[in-house]
C-alpha cells in the first residue's frame, strides 16, 4: 500500500495537513519497539482515583472513569495524541490514507500479542471498530458519530467507511480501543469483567467495589513498564487520596485540588483540555424548564463569581476561559474575542424578576466527585443563585448517578434545570466532539446538551464537512459565537490537571487526563 510520509503538523493545523498525507511510522509514542536493554526491577504501586469503572469495556464505553484512566493501560488505540508536538502518532495503527471521500484504508502493526498470547490481525481491528460502532455505544455517539463500519481489505489493511467527507478522520483514531474478535465474539457482559487487549498491562482481578489489580504485561510489544503490579483503588474525597499519599498507603493520587497539596510529599499539574460548565435544559423537555427563558439563562451567568470560584475553590489553579468552549487557543473554534459574562448580582436579580421567575424552584445536579472540587464549586454556585432570587435544590449523587443523568437525554428522562458537567477538547476540534456531543439537537437519549436549534444543527453539520482549515476555524468559531449569543451554556474555568505523589514517583500529567501507568517510574 502505497502510504505518504506525514511532516509532522501540529494540532492547530492537523485537519488540513492529514486531507493532503498520511501518516505512517515505524516507532510508537511509547518508544518503539521491544527495548534489547536490560529489565527494570520489578516494583509495585497502588493508585488511588476519583471513581470506580462502571465497565472494563472500552469499545463500548468512553468516560473518563473507564478510558481515560483505566482501559487505557490495558488496551491500545489505533493512534495517539503526541502531547509534546501535538502530532497524531501511530499506535496499532502504522499509517493511514483516504482513498476516496468517505473511505480510509488503515495499516495494522505486525508482531503485536493479545494479552492470551494471540497476534493482532486484521480482522480483530475489523471487528473492533464495527463492535464499537453498536448501536447505544458511548464511544460512537462521542467520537465515531461519522463513522459507519469497518471491513479486511487483506492481512495487514481496514478499510474503514464513513458517512461523508470526515476531514478529522485521524485525530479520532486515538480513541479506537483494539481488543480481540475472540473477546468480542462474547458479548457485551464478557466484555465488561474481562480484557484481552494488547496494551502494557493486563487484568489480573476486578474486586468490585475494593480494588482493579493489573500486572506488566511482558509480551507488550513496545517499550516495557517499570512498574510491574498495580493496585488501582478509589475513593471519592480528594482529601481522603491526599491523606493516602501522605500516610504512603498509595503512591499516586488522581484530581487533587490546590487545598490538598498541603504537606504532600510531591505532585505535579498540567493545564487542562476540558472546561467546567453548567448545562442548562434549554427546551425543558416533558415538564418544562424555567432555563428555557433566555432571561434566566443569562442571570445565571450574571450571577457566578468566576474570579471568586477560580480563588476560593481552586486557590488560583485553574484557568478563566473567557466564555469560551475551549480553554486554548490550540482548539479550532475558540474564538480570541469573545467577552466574560461580567459578575453582576443586580443585573442577574433584575433579569429574574422580569422573567418572573423569582423563587422558582431550580433542580441542580451536581457530578459526584467526578470533577475536581465539583462538591465545593457546586456549592457556591447554588449559593449565588439563590442571592439573585433563583431557589435552587442541588444534589450530589454518584458519579454513576450523576452518568445517567448526562446520558438520560431530552427523550429521556426529564433532565435537571441545571447540569454540572464537562467539555472535553481532546480531538482539538470543536465540530468534531464537543459540538456534536452538546450542541446538536437530541432526538433520543444518549447524552449531550439539551437543545433543539435546527439551524444550529446545520451550522454543526457544515462545519463537520469542511476540509479547508480556515473555512473549517472560521465555521466553529461561528458555533461558538452563536451558542453564546442565544445564552444556550454557562461556562466556568478549566481546573489543572493536579496529581499528588510518593517522594519517589515521578510521573507527568497530561493535558487530556489520560492516566498511562506506564509512564511512571520510581526515581530511586
Amino acid at each position: 500500500m502505497d502510504i505518504m510520509i506525514s511532516q509532522g503538523p501540529r494540532i492547530s493545523a492537523v485537519v488540513l495537513a492529514f486531507l493532503i498525507t498520511a501518516c505512517t511510522a515505524v516507532a510508537p509514542p511509547s518508544g518503539g519497539a521491544p527495548s534489547t536493554a536490560a529489565a527494570p526491577q520489578p516494583r509495585s504501586l497502588t493508585a488511588v482515583v476519583a471513581g470506580e469503572p462502571t465497565t472494563l469495556d472500552a469499545l463500548f464505553e468512553g468516560s473518563n472513569l473507564n478510558f481515560n484512566t483505566i482501559s487505557v493501560n490495558m488496551m491500545d488505540t489505533l493512534a495517539r495524541l503526541d502531547p509534546a508536538t501535538n502530532e497524531v502518532k501511530p499506535l496499532l495503527a502504522t499509517g493511514w490514507k483516504q482513498v476516496d471521500p468517505t473511505n480510509w484504508q488503515v495499516s495494522v502493526r505486525s508482531g503485536v500479542k493479545f494479552h492470551d498470547g494471540s497476534t493482532l490481525t486484521a480482522d480483530d481491528v475489523a471487528a473492533s471498530v464495527n463492535y464499537t460502532l453498536q448501536e447505544g455505544s458511548t464511544v460512537r455517539a462521542s467520537y465515531l458519530a461519522q463513522w459507519v463500519g469497518a471491513q479486511k481489505i487483506d492481512g495487514s489493511t481496514v478499510q474503514i467507511t464513513t458517512k461523508a467527507l470526515l476531514p478529522t478522520f485521524p485525530l479520532q483514531l486515538q480513541f479506537v480501543s483494539i481488543a480481540s474478535g475472540t473477546a468480542l465474539a462474547k458479548g457485551r457482559d464478557f466484555m465488561a469483567t474481562n480484557v484481552n487487549g494488547t496494551g502494557p498491562y493486563k487484568l489480573v482481578e476486578w474486586k468490585k467495589g475494593e480494588r482493579l489489580t493489573l500486572k506488566r504485561f511482558e509480551g507488550y510489544w513496545g517499550t516495557p513498564a517499570q512498574i510491574q503490579d498495580v493496585t488501582i483503588v478509589w475513593r471519592k474525597e480528594p482529601s481522603v487520596r491526599a491523606d493516602m499519599v501522605r500516610t504512603g498507603e498509595a503512591q499516586i493520587a488522581q484530581q487533587m485540588s490546590a487545598t490538598d497539596l498541603k504537606n504532600l510529599p510531591n505532585s505535579a499539574s498540567a493545564a487542562s483540555l476540558n472546561v467546567y460548565h453548567l448545562v442548562p435544559n434549554v427546551i425543558g423537555q416533558t415538564k418544562g424548564s424555567i432555563m428555557s427563558d433566555e432571561r434566566v439563562r443569562l442571570a445565571v451567568n450574571l450571577a457566578i463569581d468566576r474570579v471568586g470560584l477560580r480563588d476560593k475553590i481552586y486557590g488560583g489553579q485553574a484557568t478563566l476561559v473567557k466564555a469560551n468552549v475551549a480553554s486554548t487557543a490550540a482548539v479550532l473554534g475558540y474564538v480570541a474575542d469573545l467577552q466574560e459574562y461580567p459578575y453582576d448580582p443586580e443585573k442577574a436579580k433584575s433579569l429574574i424578576s422580569q422573567a418572573g421567575a423569582t423563587g422558582k424552584p431550580v433542580r441542580f445536579v451536581c457530578s459526584g466527585g467526578r470533577f475536581i472540587n465539583d462538591a465545593e464549586a457546586c456549592q457556591l454556585i447554588t449559593a449565588q443563585l439563590n442571592q439573585v432570587g433563583l431557589n435552587v435544590t442541588m444534589t450530589n449523587p454518584t458519579s454513576a448517578v450523576w452518568l445517567d443523568t448526562y446520558r438520560a437525554g431530552p427523550s429521556g428522562l426529564d433532565r435537571p434545570d441545571l447540569l454540572f458537567g464537562t467539555w472535553t477538547n481532546d480531538t482539538f476540534d470543536l465540530a468534531s466532539r464537543t459540538a456534536t456531543t452538546w450542541f446538536w439537537s437530541r432526538k433520543a437519549g444518549g447524552g449531550g446538551g439539551t437543545l433543539a436549534d435546527p439551524a444550529l444543527d446545520q451550522m454543526i453539520t457544515t462545519a463537520l464537512s469542511e476540509t479547508d482549515i480556515s473555512k473549517r476555524r472560521a465555521l466553529t468559531e461561528a458555533i461558538v459565537k452563536y451558542v453564546h449569543d442565544h445564552t444556550y451554556y454557562i461556562p466556568l474555568l478549566s481546573p489543572n490537571v493536579i496529581w499528588g505523589l510518593a517522594k519517589n514517583v515521578d510521573y507527568k500529567p497530561l493535558p487530556n487526563e489520560n492516566f498511562f501507568l506506564s509512564t511512571i517510574k520510581y526515581t530511586n
